[in-house]
């Protein structure tokens, strides 16, 4: 029978994404013996509800080895929820088992617990016991909440700075954390920096696995995940850089390049805090996601990877990052979430109570572009929303034309600290303000000055700096305040206040 391209690719790959599924007459180890303590790579929470949240740990008594030290064997995992640090008052508890086929990574969806409340966690096998975590609940569909604190993120290079930013997000305490892509990165050490990948380029299940890992054992990075709970979305160098849904940055779109992205969603999961619902099968991941809280804030989380169309005009974009003069930029079937996410956001939005509208994603939506020095002419990047110039006027005329409460667009990937307000036309009016929250510590090449030229619809941008972004949300107000480090590339940094920006509840635009 007749087969497209896609259903082509997808025979060829879907063998990479099986592994996650149940296996009966799995082997089971009755007494583990580890070599070291196994709970080596941290404790996460994320995802919340209002009667649960999911709970993620992994054994991995040797992190960087294959198989993380751990035999082929299930292993059993006691968890436990309290509503103390003491473990005095148990809200709820089990055994989980950490399957082989899933890097013995363990993800526990529990529930039956209260709305907006806090809880403590903690894992224990073989007689050994993680360290607590401290999670949270989301408070009911139906509550009237006056208040939330949360926290965004991006972009975390191992290589290129360390994470003591994070030691500041924990002080601040924040409700959740959201973290907008880039958790890891694929590429070897060719950046300068103060740390090293190993010399390989993540490629295939067992590199990505050790390529989260070696992130994951980063102390200041496991406390904030043992904070707050977590809602994660990626961008591109969890798989590879600039791919766009099925095509790899080089342009190819072969069966082996769906075969890597299934190994690369796998490992994703693996080492996330994700409810079942993200299982991915193949080179397929749920992502796109909605939480809700209460009355006051709805967050949609959204996937830009997996379901965009390609780059425009590639045989006209020679460094495959900006492009000048390419009509299929502006083709108005083009996407970037893909059709049935875009229909997706739509409905979410258009049924949200809250407040606040907040949409996550992974890029600076403002309109940038460049000089082109040979002919003058503009030149505009192919990755972000710049590509994708029609999807992003989809977006905001639905936020104008169905009167969306208090949009407010965040995202990452640019590596800076960027504020804008974002209109359909340059003078049009605002309709919603947008930030970029900053970079973990990757860095970037960029002047702040030059950055704010190429885009008109830029109010403050700041690529020198690195960090993390905290809003502090209520009914009247929503008020983000820019965190940066002092030196990303010092373990010991102390982080500071580097901007403030309020947005007053019926107002699209800010104020400083």
């Amino acid at each position: 029978m007749p087969t497209t391209r896609r259903d082509l690719l997808l025979r060829a790959s879907i063998a990479a994404g099986t592994a996650l599924l149940p296996i009966y007459g799995q082997r089971l180890l009755a007494q583990p013996r580890f070599a070291a303590h196994p709970f080596t790579l941290g404790i996460a929470s994320g995802d919340p509800e209002a009667d649960g949240v999911v709970l993620w740990t992994r054994l991995a008594p040797s992190p960087l080895d294959d198989h993380g030290g751990m035999p082929a064997e299930a292993v059993a995992v006691g968890w436990e929820v309290a509503e103390d640090e003491a473990f005095s008052r148990v809200a709820g508890q089990g055994t989980a088992w950490a399957l082989p086929q899933a890097a013995h990574s363990v993800h526990v969806e529990v529930q039956g617990l209260r709305p907006d409340r806090v809880y403590y966690y903690r894992f224990h096998t073989a007689g050994e016991t993680s360290g607590t975590g401290r999670t949270r609940t989301a408070p009911a569909l139906d509550a009237d909440v006056q208040a939330l604190r949360y926290a965004f993120t991006a972009c975390q290079h191992y290589e290129t700075g360390y994470y003591g930013a994070y030691r500041q997000l924990v002080a601040d305490d924040p409700a959740l954390v959201l973290f907008l892509g880039d958790y890891i990165y694929e590429r070897p050490g060719r950046d300068r920096g103060p740390r090293r990948h190993p010399d390989e380029h993540a490629a295939n299940l067992a590199s990505y696995r050790r390529r989260h890992a070696l992130y994951k054992t980063d102390p200041d990075l496991q406390a904030a995940h043992a904070a707050a709970p977590w809602l994660t979305i990626w961008d591109d160098h969890e798989v590879e850089n600039n791919y766009s849904g099925d095509v790899s940055q080089d342009g190819g779109d072969s069966p082996s390049f769906l075969v890597r992205r299934a190994a690369a969603y796998q490992a994703y999961y693996e080492h996330m805090p994700l409810r079942r619902r993200s299982i991915p099968v193949g080179p397929q991941m749920q992502l796109h996601r909605s939480l809700v809280w209460g009355n006051l804030a709805r967050f949609q989380m959204l996937d830009a990877r997996q379901y965009r169309d390609g780059r425009p005009c590639p045989d006209m974009s020679p460094d495959r990052k900006t492009v000048s003069g390419c009509a299929e930029r502006l083709d108005p079937s083009r996407s970037m979430l893909g059709s049935e996410q875009e229909r997706w956001l739509f409905g979410e939005l258009a049924g949200s109570n809250a407040r606040w509208n907040v949409i996550g994603q992974q890029f600076a939506m403002a309109e940038s572009s460049q000089v082109d020095p040979q002919t003058g002419d503009p030149r505009f990047g192919v990755d972000g929303w710049d590509g994708y110039p029609a999807a992003r006027d989809r977006i905001l005329a639905f936020l104008r034309d169905a009167r969306i409460s208090n949009p407010v667009v965040i995202g990452g990937n640019s590596h800076a600290f960027i504020a804008s307000e974002l209109s359909l036309h340059p003078e049009g009016p605002v309709i919603a303000p947008a930030f970029v929250g900053g970079s973990l510590s990757s860095t970037s090449g960029s002047a702040s000055d030059d950055l704010l030229r190429k885009a008109p619809q830029m109010r403050f941008a700041e690529t020198q700096r690195h960090g993390y972004s905290i809003v502090d949300v209520t009914p009247k107000s929503s008020m983000l305040t820019m965190r940066a480090a002092a030196d990303a590339t010092d373990p010991r940094t102390t982080t500071s206040t580097l901007r403030t920006f309020a947005i007053e509840s019926g107002v699209p635009g800010f104020r400083d």
